[in-house]
């Protein structure tokens, strides 16, 4: 029997253009022999006119040939080995914006405009595939938040249908981001305590460059304290989007089958640490879910390739190749008391490497658990008047590299509502308690 010829060597280029910002992955595999790898390139401040020029650059960027010339015409040269040729090439669009630009420079490239209907059957099928009944869609930039939620029908469960809404919102336009640094309730979440003017100064520069990436700890401050704003005003218009998300409908101990895929351009630029406060702290979450931080912003482009599998038309990749290893973040309420920080939860991780190995968490802190690289039973107790919604006192998971590894656990002990300010300094104390990085 022949093999199917994807699952020999091949390679393919995705790209994903949202207004002046393209994510350009160009993937190799070799099924065969187990060796795949993705290459990656982000350029901001495109424009139609430049998109010839942009696909072009990507050669010498991959060090990859991808076009070739016939009768001064662009053609895809085919895939014959790495860094020759490729078998394809996808752009996803927000509208119709660059089509004709990419259709004069190259006719063979597949566009696809990138539709509430594609994004809700791309996660029923991560749904159906990882076995997530309730999944939360974040895809958040500078500007704007989409949130979108895939759930199990339970009322037409022989047709393993899922429900999809979604929620958008949006600062409208640059000089009202600008501007928003001004605005109380953004620094009613910023723990920064430079000057309004220095604040001011170094945000609206930013803004008005255009490029998302910073390493600028006061500018990442004002982004997770941005960010925090925006799904906070997203979960108060939306109650019922987000109702019961982290909760299971039946009481059990196993935490399984609820997840957050975060994507956008933020997923690149603000810490997992900021992510994790602004996704509990804005949505107001509670119970507990799977976080998938999409650093690499795989899902708009090569998460459909894994999620098809044998089936893909394009390229054939693997779990590993498209997703990190996701958090187990576990939210439970507690009880609040005279104690300053006392003990709520205790238990052990078991792995045959490690044997077992006893963990804990304390309030109010966010705690972090490393989890071993191999198979892992995690079992905890919560105590002290703590517990689960929808879950109780006793909690069980596993981690497994096979199925769903998770890279670390939290678990959030702080009292809730959890309560910002009234001023940065008192923002900056409770972030250092909360993280346990007081001096």
């Amino acid at each position: 029997m022949e093999k199917l010829p994807l699952l020999e060597k091949n390679a393919y280029l995705k790209i994903r253009i949202k207004k002046d910002n393209a994510v350009a992955h160009l993937a190799y595999s070799h099924y065969d022999v187990g060796r795949s790898y993705i290459l990656k390139d982000i350029t901001s401040g495109l424009n139609p006119e430049m998109i010839g020029e942009y696909l072009a650059t990507l050669q010498s960027e991959f060090d990859w040939e991808i076009f070739h010339l016939v009768d001064s015409a662009n053609f895809i040269l085919d895939f014959s080995d790495e860094g020759i040729g490729i078998s394809g090439i996808t752009i996803i669009l927000d509208d119709t914006t660059y089509v004709k630009a990419i259709r004069d420079f190259c006719p063979e490239i597949k566009i696809e405009i990138n539709s509430k209907k594609l994004v809700s059957d791309r996660m029923t099928a991560f749904c159906r595939k990882l076995g997530y009944k309730d999944l939360l869609f974040i895809d958040s930039d500078i500007l704007s938040t989409t949130i979108t939620r895939a759930r199990y029908a339970l009322e037409d469960s022989l047709k393993n249908n899922y429900s999809v809404q979604d929620a958008y919102i949006s600062d409208n336009d640059i000089d009202v981001l600008a501007s928003s640094i001004l605005s109380a309730q953004l620094q009613a979440f910023m723990t920064d305590n430079a000057t309004i003017y220095a604040l001011a100064n170094r945000w609206v520069n930013y803004v008005y460059t255009g490029i998302e990436e910073t390493e600028d700890n006061c500018l990442l401050d004002i982004l997770r304290a941005q960010k925090t704003r925006q799904l906070l005003s997203l979960s108060l218009a939306n109650k019922e989007l987000l109702k019961d998300f982290g909760k299971q409908s039946r009481a059990q101990k196993n935490l399984q089958g609820i997840a957050i895929i975060f994507t956008g351009s933020m997923a690149r630029v603000i810490n997992e640490k900021s992510i994790i406060v602004s996704l509990i702290d804005g949505l107001q979450l509670s119970g507990h879910f799977d976080l998938y931080v999409d650093k690499n912003n795989f899902f708009d482009t090569m998460v459909s390739s894994y999620l098809d599998g044998i089936n893909a038309s394009d390229i054939i990749l693997s779990r590993k190749d498209v997703l990190e290893d996701p958090i187990k973040v576990i939210l439970p309420e507690i009880q609040k008391d005279k104690s300053v920080r006392k003990v709520v939860m205790d238990g052990n991780v078991i792995s045959q490497e490690r044997g077992e190995v006893r963990i804990y968490a304390l309030a109010p802190n966010i705690t972090l658990i490393d989890t071993p690289n191999e198979k892992a039973f995690v079992s905890m107790k919560l105590s002290r008047g703590a517990y689960l919604k929808g879950y109780g006192e006793e909690l069980e998971f596993s981690s497994d590299p096979l199925s769903t590894k998770y890279s670390k656990i939290i678990v959030d002990c702080r009292y809730k509502p959890i309560i910002y300010g009234p001023d940065r300094s008192i923002n900056k104390n409770n972030f250092d308690l909360w993280f346990n990085e007081q001096d």
